[in-house]
C-alpha cells in the first residue's frame, strides 16, 4: 500500500495536472478554430500560434503533440485546409478527430485518476486501520478495579497516593520508579492511585528480547492481543496515539510497567528496555515503573533528570489497625487491641504479613476463639521472626548489618570510606547491589541515601543477632583454602 501510495504521489498526480492542461489547450485550439473563416486565417493562425509556441519551448510541442498527433502534422494538416474547398473538409474531418480523441483519452485519465483518489482516501491502509483502533481503544481503556483496591479491602495510604497523583499529574517528561521491600503493597497502592482513569495502561513484564518487544507488549495489550507477536504498530505510531489520546481525554494517557522478578541477567535487560521506552514515550504519558524487587532500583539512578523515585514503606500504627478491622481480625477471629499491639511490634506493619496472618487463621481447623486465634498469631510471629534470621545469616556483607545494628535508621555509603569487604566496595551502593539483589536484608533509600534494614521484622531479629565480620586477612585466606582444596 505504501508502494501504491508512492507511485499516486510520483505518477497519477503528474498525469491529473497533465490531462487538465491538455484539455484546457485542445478547447482553446477548437475555439480559434470556430472564429477563422476562411482556410487561409487558419492558417496564418495555427502558423502565428506556433511560432510563439516555439518561444515557449516544450509547451508548444506538447500542445501541437496533442492537437495533431505530434512531429507538426498538425500545422501541416490546418495549412492544407486553406488550398481549397475539399481539402479544408478532408483536413478539418481530420484535425477534429485527432483532437477530440486526445482530449477523450486525457479526458478518461484524469475521470480514473480521480476514482484512485477517492478510492484510496476512502479504503485506508491495514496500519492505519490498526492506528485509529489503538486510539480508540487506549482513549477507553481503565486499569479495573480487583478485590485489594476495592473500597471493602483496600486500606488508603495518603502519603504515598498523594505524591504518586502529584507525579502523574506534573508537566514534563519525567517518569516515576516505586520501589520497597516485598509485600508492602507498591502495585496495589500504584493500580488504587490510577484505577478508572481513561487512557491507562498495566503492563507487566519479566522477560523481553528488546525495546521493540516492550512496545509490541503495550500495543498487543491496548489493543486486546493475548498472545506475544509483533506489534502492528511502529514505535513512532504509538507516541502519536498517546499524543492524539492526549487530546481526547484533556490528561496524559498512563502507562504502568511491572517489572516482576527474573534471573539476573535477564533482570538487568529487562530494566535497561523499560528504561529506555520510558524516556521515548514519557513526553506523551505518565510513566510508572513498579519493581518487586527493592534493590533492582540500582540499576536506576543515573538519569535524575528525569527519574523520580518513591519508596513505599511499611503500613502506619493507624493504616495496619485499618487493614485488621476491614479483615475483621479483631470480630470474626477474636483478637483483642492487646493482640494487635503484640504483633506489630514483634512482626511489623506490612500488609502481606497481615494477609499471611488472616490465611493461618482461615485455615485453621480449630474452633474460633481468643486463645485459639492468639496461638495461631504467636506461630506466624515465630515463623517471620525465623525467615528473617535466615535472611540475616545469608547476607555476606556482615559489616553493613553491623554498623546497621549501632545505628538502625540507617548509614549512607561515606560511612565505610571506600572499606572493602569480599571484595566488594562497601561506599559504592551499585557494588553493594549485587549482594543486596542475592538477599534482602537490606534495601538502599535513593531518596536518603541510606543502607536500611528491609521490614521491622529484620530490625527485631537484628537484636539479638551478632554479625561476625571476618578480616580482610582471613577472608584472602578462606578463599585460597577454598580455591585449592574446592572447600568453603
Amino acid at each position: 500500500m505504501l508502494s501504491f501510495n508512492r507511485t499516486l504521489s510520483t505518477r497519477f498526480l503528474p498525469a491529473v495536472n497533465k490531462s487538465i492542461f491538455s484539455i484546457g489547450k485542445i478547447l482553446q485550439i477548437r475555439n480559434l478554430s470556430a472564429l477563422s473563416p476562411e482556410g487561409s486565417g487558419n492558417r496564418s493562425s495555427v502558423k502565428s500560434e506556433a511560432s510563439a509556441d516555439k518561444a515557449r519551448g516544450d509547451e508548444a510541442k506538447y500542445r501541437l503533440s496533442s492537437v495533431g498527433g505530434g512531429n507538426g502534422s498538425g500545422v501541416k494538416s490546418e495549412a492544407t485546409a486553406g488550398n481549397g474547398t475539399g481539402g479544408q473538409s478532408k483536413s478539418q474531418f481530420s484535425s477534429n478527430s485527432m483532437g477530440w480523441r486526445g482530449f477523450a483519452i486525457h479526458l478518461a485519465v484524469l475521470v480514473g485518476t480521480l476514482f484512485a483518489n477517492v478510492v484510496y482516501i476512502k479504503l485506508p491502509t491495514k496500519a492505519s486501520t490498526v492506528y485509529e483502533q489503538l486510539v480508540n481503544d487506549l482513549t477507553n481503556m481503565k486499569i479495573e478495579e480487583t478485590e485489594k483496591t476495592c473500597d471493602d479491602f483496600y486500606v488508603e495510604r495518603k502519603g504515598i497516593e498523594n505524591i504518586l497523583t502529584s507525579r502523574v499529574s506534573a508537566i514534563g517528561d519525567n517518569y516515576t520508579v516505586v520501589y520497597g521491600s516485598k509485600g508492602v503493597g507498591k502495585s496495589t497502592t500504584v493500580r488504587r492511585v490510577v484505577q478508572n482513569r481513561p487512557g491507562s495502561v498495566w503492563v507487566s513484564i519479566s522477560d523481553v528480547p528488546g525495546k521493540e518487544e516492550v512496545y509490541s507488549r503495550i500495543c498487543n495489550i491496548i489493543l486486546g492481543k493475548t498472545e506475544k507477536g509483533d506489534s502492528l504498530v511502529e514505535s513512532h505510531e504509538l507516541c502519536r496515539a498517546l499524543k492524539e489520546v492526549q487530546k481526547k481525554i484533556k490528561m496524559k494517557p498512563v502507562i504502568v510497567f511491572e517489572i516482576e522478578r527474573g534471573q539476573e541477567i535477564i533482570e538487568q535487560s529487562v530494566v535497561g528496555c523499560v528504561r529506555s521506552t520510558c524516556k521515548d514515550i514519557a513526553p506523551y504519558a505518565d510513566c510508572i515503573i513498579v519493581l518487586s524487587e527493592a534493590n533492582v532500583v540500582l540499576n536506576f539512578g543515573n538519569d535524575p533528570g528525569r527519574e523520580q523515585f518513591i519508596l513505599v514503606n511499611e503500613l502506619t500504627v493507624d493504616e495496619a489497625r485499618l487493614m485488621f478491622e476491614k479483615r475483621k481480625l479483631f470480630t470474626d477471629y477474636k483478637l483483642t487491641d492487646e493482640d494487635f499491639k503484640e504483633y506489630v511490634t514483634k512482626v511489623g506493619m506490612v500488609p502481606c504479613h497481615i494477609e499471611s496472618l488472616l490465611g493461618h487463621l482461615m485455615t485453621s481447623r480449630t474452633e474460633v476463639t481468643h486463645a485459639g486465634s492468639v496461638e495461631i498469631m504467636r506461630a506466624n510471629i515465630e515463623q517471620m521472626f525465623i525467615n528473617a534470621s535466615k535472611n540475616l545469616t545469608a547476607f555476606k556483607l556482615k559489616p553493613i548489618l553491623a554498623a546497621l545494628k549501632t545505628h538502625p535508621e540507617g548509614v549512607g555509603p561515606s560511612y565505610f570510606e571506600s572499606a572493602e569487604y569480599k571484595g566488594v566496595d562497601l561506599s559504592d551502593p551499585q557494588d553493594v547491589g549485587f549482594a543486596m539483589k542475592k538477599k534482602n536484608a537490606i534495601l538502599y533509600d535513593m531518596t536518603e541515601k541510606k543502607y536500611k534494614l528491609a521490614s521491622h521484622c529484620d530490625a527485631v531479629a537484628l537484636e539479638s543477632y551478632e554479625p561476625k565480620v571476618i578480616s580482610d586477612t582471613w577472608t584472602f585466606i578462606h578463599s585460597m583454602y577454598a580455591y585449592i582444596f574446592g572447600g568453603a
